[in-house]
C-alpha cells in the first residue's frame, strides 16, 4: 500500500538495482565534492557532520557523549569515539570527562574548532551549486521523498527477535 491507500505495483529487480546505483552515485559525488572543498582547511566532510552535531547538541544542552553523537552521525560509537580523539589531537575539539566518572566524555569545540567550522560555513558553495539544478518545488519534493525513505530504511533497521 501507498500512504495515499492504492496497492503500490512491486519494483522489478531492474529498477531497483537502478535506483539504488543512482543514490549510491549521488551521494559518492557529493561527498567527495564536499571533500575536495573542505581540503583548504584540513577538514574533512565526516568531520565537519561531528563538528556540526556537536555544536547542535551542545545548543540543546543535550549530552555531547561518543554514543550519542554516533547515534546523529550513524556510526559505530567505537567510531565515533576513535575519530573525537583524533580531533582533539587536532585541536578541533576538546574531550571532557563528566562527573559521572572517567570513562564518560562529553566533546565540545575548541576555538580553532569554532572557527573552522564558522569559515567552512562561509565558504560552502558546492552543494547548494548541486541541488541549484532542482527548482525550489523541486527540491521541497526531493526532501519529501528521502524523509519518506530515511524513515522506511530506519524501520528495517530496527532488529526483530523471533517469535519463540
Amino acid at each position: 500500500m501507498t500512504t495515499d491507500g492504492k496497492t503500490a505495483a512491486r519494483i522489478t529487480s531492474a529498477e531497483e538495482y537502478e535506483i539504488w546505483g543512482l543514490l549510491s552515485q549521488l551521494n559518492d559525488a557529493i561527498f567527495k565534492a564536499r571533500e575536495n572543498e573542505l581540503a583548504p582547511f584540513g577538514l574533512t566532510a565526516v568531520q565537519v557532520g561531528v563538528m556540526y552535531v556537536v555544536r547542535m547538541l551542545n545548543s540543546k544542552g543535550i549530552q555531547t557523549s561518543p554514543s550519542e553523537i554516533s547515534r546523529w552521525v550513524f556510526r559505530e560509537p567505537h567510531t565515533t569515539s576513535a575519530l573525537l580523539h583524533r580531533m582533539e589531537k587536532q585541536g578541533l575539539v576538546k574531550l571532557k570527562k563528566t562527573s559521572r566518572g572517567k570513562r564518560q566524555l562529553r566533546a565540545e569545540l575548541t576555538e580553532k574548532g569554532e572557527e573552522l567550522y564558522r569559515r567552512q560555513v562561509e565558504a560552502r558553495q558546492v552543494i547548494p551549486e548541486i541541488l541549484d539544478v532542482l527548482s525550489p518545488e523541486e527540491r521541497q519534493q526531493f526532501r519529501a521523498f528521502l524523509e519518506r525513505l530515511r524513515r522506511r530504511a530506519l524501520e528495517k533497521l530496527v532488529v526483530r527477535l523471533p517469535f519463540p
